[in-house]
């Protein structure tokens, strides 16, 4: 009975450990689908630029009702109704989301896709951290003090070369604001992690990427109307131009529909959001590798040195994140 009793142990532990690692791997897919928004952008015709915030809205407002159709095909009217006291969490989620997007093609404008990325994607398991030590639900360890030192001075190497027209593609003038937009969208996609991640525990990926994607779009809606009422003769433009629709439908429907909808899966099977956090890591990575390809941007000496010291700090997170035990077990 005993060893019966073992076997199964054995059996449920390894279908942790697994649904943790296929986790992870759905994290890096959706982080890798991520990678491609920033230089797609920025492809766009220059004569027909849509405004930082149009971008957002498009993309959301395409892959929300996708999405929600997707699940209504797949399971009926009962899949796209969210549970009673779970409004709060899909407008948590909706509106992180729209300051994300807001953040994100505006960094993309002052700082380049390279930079841009590598902040957005570096800051926010820091500030999850930083986050946990403040709310004393993390004891403040020699590995976590160790990542966070790490993190800042990587951070720093990484962005100071900006300043003086460093290779990240960025303009000087605008470190500041860009920097500013960085963490705005760095803090507000923290806060979309959590939301979603709670929101899986109740609710199919599925719906929570659908719902959350179309309260994003219902948000930056009127906000793009308001800032830029020329926004809607662009979109008219992209109607008529089958690139630029293209285009269009492409950051709707991959590098939104299907990342966020992996993004959700992944988070849903992590250990923890921080976890989840670190898997992402993956998107600076391909972002510079097709920034390179696209866009000519070439990172310096010191933006190398920060990549280096940024890849150690969120691998000593990682590690810090997964038991000992479920370390040995995957290596």
């Amino acid at each position: 009975m005993k060893m019966g009793q073992g076997g199964a142990g054995r059996r449920s532990g390894d279908g942790h450990v697994a649904r943790r690692v296929s986790g992870l791997v759905l994290v890096m897919l959706a982080a890798a689908l991520w990678a491609t928004v920033g230089v797609a952008s920025e492809l766009f015709p220059k004569g027909r630029a849509i405004p930082d915030e149009v971008y957002g809205f498009v993309r959301t407002a395409i892959a929300g009702p996708a999405l929600l159709l997707c699940a209504l095909v797949a399971g009926g009217a009962g899949q796209i109704r969210p549970r009673a006291g779970s409004v709060r969490g899909f407008l948590v989620f909706g509106l992180c989301c729209a300051l994300f997007q807001i953040g994100l093609f505006r960094s993309f404008t002052y700082l380049g896709v390279t930079v841009t990325v590598f902040l957005t994607v570096c800051l926010p398991p820091v500030i999850a951290v930083g986050w946990s030590l403040l709310r004393r639900t993390e004891r403040p360890s020699r590995d976590l003090l160790a990542a966070m030192g790490l993190a800042v001075v990587g951070l720093a190497a990484f962005v100071l070369p900006v300043d003086t027209g460093g290779a990240g593609g960025g303009m000087a003038s605008g470190v500041g604001p860009g920097l500013a937009f960085s963490v705005m969208a760095s803090v507000a996609f923290v806060a979309m992690s959590h939301a979603g991640r709670a929101l899986c525990a109740e609710h199919r990926p599925l719906l929570v990427a659908g719902l959350g994607l179309s309260l994003t779009a219902v948000v930056l809606a009127p906000v793009a109307v308001v800032m830029w009422p020329a926004a809607w003769g662009w979109a008219g433009v992209a109607r008529v131009d089958w690139r630029d629709a293209g285009m269009l439908v492409y950051l709707g429907l991959v590098p939104t529909a299907l990342a966020y909808l992996c993004y959700c899966s992944g988070m849903a099977r992590c250990r923890s959001a921080v976890a989840g956090l670190v898997a992402s890591m993956i998107e600076p990575a391909v972002a510079a590798g097709l920034a390179f390809l696209f866009l000519r941007e070439v990172l310096g000496l010191w933006e190398v040195a920060g990549c280096v010291l940024l890849f150690f700090a969120m691998l000593v997170l990682w590690l810090y994140d997964v038991p000992a035990s479920q370390r040995r077990t995957v290596a």
